[in-house]
């Protein structure tokens, strides 16, 4: 059975996603003109599809003009009739990604890659008004393109909201006329070359990204910064969690930003920098994982729960949901969890 690959596209009305839609379809490196691809339209802005371009890529277009209409059995209507070789999704900028998520498509029907686009030039607009929404379009992306750039965009103020969001998500900035910008060396709110270098508060979350994407930038350096400390446990008492809880979604949605920090006798050998910061949370998370499970160590277990990138409740949000798990598993754990 050939796979179908479906494409969903996120984001407001306007943000370009119809554009995008079109020239990845008018590009011969995705599109050779024998494949049929079926674009399902959630939403209508000022650029249209024609014609004369869904004959050119050969392409079908249905209007969904109801998050409920966009169900499971429409979609296997949709297989039945058009057999595509590709779906677009271009979906609506007020409907719940997460609902679509939990929709079941037609077996052939491979969800390959989400990606949003964002006006670069509304985005504190949405931000400050509508985050909840814009959290529900972004959270999921894979791709975030930041569309309507210009020399005065604010690039790391961009990054550093969409990494709050959506830790994974690859960012690309777009000029007004098409072309990709380079995101450079932007000039940090701190002094970089300081040492100690000392961090205000307000510049914590600046700072933790740049660690994030630039590890090797400040290994072996002393870096002074208030932080939350939570302990693993005695044993382990070379290695905490240290962080800040940060707003993700709303006031009353708060993440952990934290990561491991290790004591100087127990510090492990860095991976060359471009790896690190793809796998090292994760690696600690899954050592801490199997240590707590086989230990029994609630916080342990905790801590490395609220530690994952995918964790986005706060800390008593968290607990509960931990809690929860294990008093629902509680037959199949050891008698120690549940002391």
């Amino acid at each position: 059975m050939q796979e179908c690959l479906v494409y969903l596209f996120t984001g407001f009305l306007e943000s370009g996603k119809t554009t995008l839609i079109q020239e990845t379809l008018n590009d011969p490196g995705f599109n050779t003109g024998e494949e049929k691809t079926l674009i399902l339209l959630c939403e209508e802005g000022g650029v249209r599809y024609t014609k004369d371009l869904a004959q050119r890529v050969h392409a079908d277009i249905v209007s969904v003009n109801a998050p409920e209409k966009l169900t499971a059995a429409f979609m296997e209507k949709c297989e039945q009739l058009f057999h595509p070789d590709r779906v677009m999704i271009e979906f609506n900028g007020m409907w719940s990604v997460d609902q679509f998520l939990d929709v079941e498509m037609p077996l052939r029907w491979i969800l390959v890659q989400i990606l949003s686009t964002v006006d670069a030039s509304t985005f504190a607009l949405y931000l400050a008004n509508m985050r909840s929404i814009l959290y529900e379009q972004l959270r999921h992306s894979e791709t975030i393109i930041f569309n309507r750039c210009d020399e005065s965009t604010r690039m790391r103020y961009l990054r550093n909201n969409i990494k709050a969001m959506n830790k994974r998500a690859q960012l690309i900035y777009e000029h007004k006329d098409g072309s990709i910008l380079s995101s450079g060396d932007e000039q940090l709110p701190f002094d970089k070359q300081a040492d100690p270098l000392v961090l205000e508060d307000y510049d914590y979350g600046i700072w933790y990204m740049d660690a994030l994407e630039h590890p090797r930038k400040y290994e072996g350096r002393q870096v002074t910064v208030e932080v939350k400390v939570y302990p693993v446990n005695e044993e382990r008492a070379h290695a905490y969690v240290a962080g800040r809880e940060a707003m993700v979604c709303c006031s009353d949605d708060t993440s952990l930003i934290g990561m491991w920090v290790y004591t100087a006798d127990q510090k492990p050998r860095p991976l060359p920098a471009n790896i690190l910061p793809l796998v090292a949370r994760h690696v600690y998370n899954q050592e801490n994982t199997l240590t707590a499970a086989l230990t029994c160590d609630r916080t342990l277990g905790l801590t490395t729960f609220m530690n994952d990138p995918q964790v986005t409740l706060n800390w008593n949000q968290g607990k509960e949901l931990f809690d929860t798990m294990l008093h629902n598993t509680r037959a199949y754990l050891p008698k120690e969890w549940n002391a």
